[in-house]
């Protein structure tokens, strides 16, 4: 697998958001050090920044026709009024991605769903008319998407989404 890091510029082929070195140093500043090899830390940077290219609907518009991943992007303005720079990668992408890629470094952060999957219980009533629906610990009963508190939070502002859970998640707007 290439790891390509796109910079702003619009790299050819990119496929993550953040370097190896960029990740260890965020956890660093947290006084937590990844155990894991350089090739294992690529691979779930990957894996991360798929996720939220594709559970993630972004402000604004890509730079450029072609580009490969979902930034950088042009007119998205954060939650603050604070205009981002197009052709850059913000920094609070690149925390929530080093946020996920910690937890793809343990476990699948988005495993495929069966039928059984997310759907833990659903209970009907028809008199007096009654529903109950009981979701699976961690997927939050959308679509097995799991809910990543902090990584999430980080994305508010740069989302079409609102607060609370819902950072913009495709479907989920």
């Amino acid at each position: 697998m290439a790891f390509i890091v796109e910079d702003g510029s619009v790299v050819p082929g990119a496929n993550a958001y953040m370097t190896v070195a960029e990740l260890d140093a965020y956890w660093a500043s947290r006084n937590v050090t990844l155990s894991q090899t350089d090739p294992e830390k690529e691979a779930a940077i990957v894996i991360s920044t798929q996720y939220v290219d594709l559970n993630t609907s972004w402000k604004g518009s890509i730079s450029l026709p072609g580009q490969p991943l979902d930034w950088p992007r042009t007119g998205v303005m954060d939650d603050e009024g604070r205009i981002i720079p197009s052709f850059t990668i913000p920094d609070r992408l690149k925390n929530a991605v080093a946020e996920y890629a910690k937890r793809q470094l343990v476990t699948d952060i988005q495993p495929d769903v069966t039928d059984a999957g997310a759907l833990k219980k659903v209970k009907k009533k028809v008199d007096v008319i009654e529903t109950e629906t009981e979701y699976q610990d961690g997927t939050g009963g959308y679509y097995g998407l799991r809910s990543y508190p902090l990584a999430d939070k980080y994305l508010i502002g740069l989302t079409r989404g609102g607060t609370g859970g819902n950072f913009g998640r495709v479907g989920n707007c």
